[in-house]
């Protein structure tokens, strides 16, 4: 193997590790959203049932300080509901961006392998071209040899 194969190897290998990393960190970042999206789905619920305990309390007609407090917690329910959204967006982006770094990273795996495969194939040519011109050498010099 030639030096610059050698060298374009060890690029190869570096490059799929990097790509192993960003496989990774892809799983890991799905993880993140699968675990955004079942908090926005529990604060959604939780809201709900805030929602739903305060249509009781505006049917019983309660008490002012209940009603207020009951109101307060709608309104921190719909925070954290907020909240949740918000992170279950930024996980999302952040799913997309590691795809992204994926499919670079795959990119660049592919375009180094073909590279490699082109400087594989040039240097069997040029042995072959070698092989080649070494037997010609040798048929000539038969060949002037027998003429004497």
């Amino acid at each position: 193997m030639s030096s610059r194969r050698q060298r374009l190897q060890k690029l190869t290998d570096l490059r799929k590790k990097e790509l192993d990393d960003a496989v990774g960190e892809l799983g890991r970042a799905r993880e993140r959203e699968e675990q955004a999206r079942q908090r926005l789905a529990h604060e959604v619920e939780e809201l709900e049932q805030a929602h739903q305990r305060r249509s009781i309390l505006a049917r019983q007609g309660a008490a002012t300080e209940l009603w207020t407090s009951e109101n307060d917690w709608l309104e921190l329910r719909e925070t954290y509901r907020q909240a949740a959204h918000a992170a279950l967006s930024k996980a999302e982006l952040a799913r997309h961006r590691a795809f992204a770094e994926v499919m670079a990273a795959r990119a660049a795996v592919k375009k180094l392998e073909v590279l490699g495969e082109r400087l594989r194939r040039e240097e069997l040519r040029d042995e072959e071209r070698k092989d080649q011109r070494l037997h010609d050498e040798l048929t000539q010099a038969r060949s002037s040899r027998g003429a004497r």
